[in-house]
């Protein structure tokens, strides 16, 4: 995957995290507080998973 691609999804699920996280809090939704954690699981998932190199 191409680095700036995989920055840009990086940030898209850090901000999906945080804006759930923001509904969660205000409306005390569940629903949206667990989105979060699955967004914010699927960003660190993606910023920790390692590229392979082809030789």
């Amino acid at each position: 995957m191409n680095i700036w691609l995989r920055i840009v999804v990086l940030v898209v699920l850090l901000g999906g995290a945080l804006a759930c996280y923001a509904a969660s809090f205000s409306s005390g939704a569940i629903t949206f507080m667990l989105l979060g954690v699955l967004f914010e699981l699927a960003f660190w998932v993606g910023l920790l998973k390692t590229t392979e190199h082809k030789s």
